[in-house]
């Protein structure tokens, strides 16, 4: 003990080892761990004494125990009566408590008697149906009581966790390889064989009994359509009418052509503005931005190609370009007018006039079937009528790296060389402006700057009895109006732009529909620039314009030049440049319902932008896995967007129903989805001319259905069948959706209110904070001085 001090097994026992009187201590090894332990130690001498001489107190105890029992057998016995002790609680009342049941509703008491004149009579019983009101069954459906609640005690119960395992065993049945062919050529019967079998009786006998099955199937394949809908004869609202068709998209054509689309992808898909069986789309080899700025200045020929639903085998026309095209866009008030941009900055215009007849005309004469026949239907399969371009703009005064988005401008207005709105009495479409990675936002007019002689003037012509207005005038001479450039968020260098939205008047924009009806008597080289000394300037349209760039910045600007205290004009300065998505911006695209409301897409996500709030996004979605690579509003249904990915899936949002996740999955392709196109009208043929009338008889979807353009890297175009359910309007949509967007601007507001009141506040502690420090540095300053001043004292003494 003195050696491992507290260490030792004996230090609890220290003191009363140190207290023991003897000098001899008593340890005892116990094998039998009696009391636990393999020793023990005796601290008392008596103990010591007990377990040295164990026989003496027992025979003293013996000795002791008889002469008890001696005297209890001597003495008589006498009966008490117990004495009634009080009783003590020790918890079994309780359990007994718990176990016993407890009535808690007031007993029912139900008493049956017969009549009087019925008593001692015999009684007769007979079989009588509940529902028999003769039986006087009263029906007591259960029902939840809410005044009366069971609580359930916890119980202990064992679960297994383990599962049971089996020990299975199975042979394998063998069985022997056989030597196996497939036939991969067809058999060709000789004509020996051929005329053998045709004049055989069997083949005879065969046509003989088939003829006749064949005819009557043919007959009630022409009388009864199977696939019609009948749905759609019953009178009413046909949003009420639930069908099977209105849950899923249909895609019901496809286009690709292997000769033009071959190794190459689509990279924009228009709908034509009045045909609406006819889309045109750009086929383009698809490669990452940064590479197609390296191959600007390699042009590589390119094409736009024209489809018609009447014919999914090949295109109709073949509108030829130097380079690839990004982006075209159809003239709004000029559905013959195309203008797009290509790779190496130019822009191009296409007039399609002389090929409308042929988008019209619709195939319905049987071909013969002569060999002569055959060989002129494979001629023009094959070789589809093509067109240049018949205005490009001048490659030195044009875009320096790829023009990535196009836009007309409306036909309410036009802009001066200052981009000052002015009062365009024409009514027509006459002006557009392009962006592209440069930074630069070009704006164009198509007609000539300064007036020609009559005798250089193009003139309305003839080509093939059909009116064109040629632009050839501005081929190779055609030069911006202005241009607008838009510095970067650090302001070192220019944006690079990949999308861009203008806000367009809805209301105003029905006069192009009435320009179109004296496009017959206009010439464009007839008309020139308006001066800006006869013009009335207007000051109700809205020269913002939201721009998207590579980075997945949203800018906010105005294209407005503003001028100096020197007299040069200078661009305006970004209202706003906020980073929003983790990649390029592939779309912005406004709502048809509501012009002020923008749809945003790029990278992983997608955001809603309103015009006049400057303070961010209205809705920003969460980050996904996958990336978003076009997006397009529904045409008919305010709530409506749908967004494509690059994983081929096809997203269908409602902002009124689902915020946070698609109502809608579709999977369109196994390829990227390059752009989305929603039909600004029905189904159908709805042309100019009434040739096609006939055509709608053939389609094989209703004229008021809404068709989405989707196309993809691979080259193919997929026309999909929107159901009822995201095509049809409701009543309150737009009003709904117009509430919804308000609620976003206050939710916004509100924050942004919040945010200031944080920095506020953040201001005031830190102005505090330092505040204390230099009262505190202050305050030492002081202590410092207190403690010198006694010294100085002592010295001055001293002195």
């Amino acid at each position: 003990m003195k050696t491992r001090a507290a260490v030792s097994d004996f230090h609890p026992a220290k003191q009363i080892i140190l207290d023991y009187p003897d000098d001899e201590l008593l340890l005892v090894y116990d094998n039998n761990f009696q009391y636990g332990q393999n020793f023990f130690l005796v601290t008392t001498q008596e103990a010591k004494d007990k377990l040295l001489n164990p026989q003496q107190e027992e025979t003293g105890l013996e000795k002791q125990d008889i002469e008890v029992h001696d005297e209890e057998e001597l003495a008589p016995f006498e009966y008490h009566t117990p004495e009634p002790q009080p009783w003590s609680s020790l918890g079994s009342e309780m359990e007994i408590e718990d176990e016993r049941q407890m009535v808690s509703q007031q007993k029912l008491v139900f008493r049956a008697t017969r009549a009087l004149q019925l008593f001692g009579k015999a009684v007769s019983f007979s079989d009588l149906d509940p529902a028999d009101p003769r039986a006087g069954v009263v029906d007591c459906a259960p029902f939840e009581d809410t005044t009366h609640t069971l609580s359930r005690l916890e119980l202990d119960c064992a679960v297994q966790a383990c599962p049971v395992l089996n020990d299975n065993s199975s042979q394998t049945s063998w069985r022997c390889s056989r030597n196996a062919h497939t036939q991969y050529s067809p058999r060709i019967l000789t004509d020996t064989e051929r005329t053998t079998i045709q004049k055989s009786q069997e083949f005879i006998e065969f046509l003989t009994s088939v003829t006749p099955r064949m005819v009557l199937a043919l007959q009630q394949n022409d009388i009864v359509d199977v696939f019609s809908d009948e749905w759609v004869a019953l009178p009413g609202k046909e949003e009420l009418v639930e069908r099977c068709s209105d849950d899923h998209l249909k895609e019901i054509r496809s286009f690709v052509d292997p000769t033009f689309s071959e190794d190459e992808g689509i990279a924009c898909v228009h709908w034509h503005p009045t045909l609406q069986d006819v889309v045109v789309l750009s086929i383009m080899e698809l490669l990452p931005l940064n590479e197609q700025v390296k191959l600007a200045t390699q042009p590589g020929p390119s094409r736009l190609l024209v489809w018609h639903f009447s014919d999914p085998t090949q295109p109709k026309v073949v509108l030829e370009a130097p380079d690839g095209i990004f982006c075209f866009e159809f003239c709004p008030s000029d559905q013959n007018l195309i203008a797009g941009g290509c790779r190496n900055g130019q822009i191009l215009l296409w007039d399609i006039t002389s090929h409308t007849q042929r988008l019209l005309k619709q195939e319905t004469e049987k071909l013969d079937d002569s060999a002569a026949a055959m060989e002129t239907e494979v001629k023009e399969e094959f070789k589809p009528p093509s067109e240049k371009h018949c205005a490009a703009s001048a490659i030195e005064s044009g875009h320096r790296m790829p023009v990535t988005d196009i836009h007309w401008l409306p036909g309410y207005f036009e802009l001066s060389c200052y981009g000052v709105p002015l009062e365009n009495k024409t009514k027509l479409c006459l002006q557009l402006l392009s962006c592209s990675v440069d930074g630069a936002i070009l704006f164009w007019d198509i007609r000539s700057a300064k007036s020609a002689e009559l005798t250089k003037r193009r003139r309305l012509t003839d080509k093939g009895g059909v009116k064109t207005r040629p632009v050839k005038y501005l081929d190779l001479k055609w030069q911006p109006l202005f241009k607008v450039s838009v510095p970067s968020l650090s302001g070192s260098s220019v944006c690079s732009l990949t999308c861009l939205s203008l806000h367009i008047d809805a209301d105003k924009t029905s006069h192009a529909k009435e320009a179109r009806k004296f496009l017959d008597n206009v010439d464009y080289a007839d008309l020139q620039q308006t001066p800006l000394h006869n013009v009335k300037i207007l000051d109700d349209i809205v020269t913002n314009i939201f721009l998207g760039t590579k980075d997945g910045e949203v800018v906010h600007t105005n294209w407005r030049l503003q001028k100096e205290s020197g007299g040069k004009f200078t661009n305006s300065k970004p209202h706003f440049v906020i980073p929003t998505h983790k990649g390029s911006i592939v779309t912005m695209e406004r709502s048809p319902f509501c012009c002020d409301l923008l749809l945003c897409v790029g990278g992983d996500s997608f955001s809603l932008w309103k015009d006049g709030v400057q303070n961010g996004a209205l809705q920003v979605s969460r980050c996904e896995t996958h990336l978003y690579t076009s997006g397009c509003w529904s045409p008919s249904r305010p709530a409506i967007f749908f967004l494509g990915r690059s994983d081929g899936m096809l997203e269908v949002w409602d902002l009124l129903e689902e915020t946070l996740a698609p109502i809608k999955f579709h999977n369109v392709t196994s390829s990227t989805v390059t752009s989305i196109r929603a039909q600004s009208g029905g189904g159908g043929c709805h042309g100019d001319g009434g040739d096609d009338a006939d055509a709608e008889d053939d389609a094989d979807y209703d004229a008021k259905d809404q068709l989405l353009a989707i196309s993809d890297s691979l080259g193919t175009l997929h026309i999909l069948q929107l159901p009822r359910e995201l095509s049809d309007t409701g009543t309150q949509e737009l009003m709904d959706v117009q509430q919804c967007v308000q609620w976003k601007v206050k939710r916004m507001e509100y924050l942004q209110k919040c945010y200031k009141c944080k920095d506020a506040l953040h201001k005031v502690v830190k102005e505090q904070q330092e505040d204390e420090e230099e009262h505190q540095s202050q305050c030492e300053g002081v202590l410092d001085l207190q403690q010198q001043l006694p010294q100085m004292d002592f010295c001055e003494q001293k002195d």
